[in-house]
């Protein structure tokens, strides 16, 4: 990538010595993405998109410009309407918690261990009798 770099260094100067003014600079990057590598940059920075980094990354890594990848969610989400129609399943990711029913389904008095009973007994007698025994 030390070519690329020097590339798009130099790129930058011309742009923003021909563009540039006080208000607005311009930076030029080259991805690292290169036919040996563009599976895992791909998987990275979609993980990455996922935990709220940018969209738009993995869209260039796959080809897609940034005018494509707006015109692609207006189209699905404006006109089409998938974004009420294809709604993804839950995980602990996607969930806000709200509902308050996470975690396994609790057990039937029948199932539970001694110990669980014993527990929850304790966990009654604390809150009705203020936190002491």
């Amino acid at each position: 990538m030390t070519l690329a770099n020097k590339f798009a260094k130099f790129v930058t100067n011309v742009v923003n010595d021909n563009f540039a003014n006080s208000n607005i600079s311009f930076k030029y990057t080259i991805l690292p993405i290169t036919h040996y590598n563009d599976s895992k940059f791909i998987d990275s920075s979609y993980k990455l998109a996922t935990a709220g980094y940018s969209l738009i990354v993995p869209a260039l890594a796959y080809g897609l410009s940034q005018r494509d990848l707006v015109n692609l969610k207006d189209l699905e989400n404006d006109v089409l309407g998938l974004a009420d129609k294809l709604i993804p399943p839950k995980t602990s990711f996607t969930d806000n918690g709200a509902s308050g029913d996470g975690g396994r389904p609790t057990k039937e008095s029948g199932e539970k261990t001694d110990k669980t009973l014993e527990n929850e007994k304790s966990i009654e007698k604390s809150k009705t009798q203020g936190g002491s025994e």
